[in-house]
């Protein structure tokens, strides 16, 4: 992902900074570290079954909820 921000070493880093430009806020964050913790990803139901087709790896939990859902 981090390669595909630009062309340039220079718009890359200008690019991934952004990214850090404001702050998380509490309920994305909680989510992102849950699913970080529990080896998920964070998406919709389209992107998670996109994931689990090409990895071959459920990132669902047991009740079939995805980690979080990002909307």
């Amino acid at each position: 992902m981090y390669l595909a921000l630009a062309s340039e070493p220079e718009k890359w880093r200008a690019n991934y900074r952004e990214f850090f430009k404001y702050p998380i806020e509490g309920q994305l964050f909680g989510g992102i570290r849950i699913a970080t913790n529990q080896g998920m990803i964070i998406g919709n139901e389209r992107f998670t079954a996109e994931i689990e087709k090409l990895t071959g790896r459920r990132m669902t939990t047991k009740n079939g909820e995805t980690c979080w859902l990002a909307e």
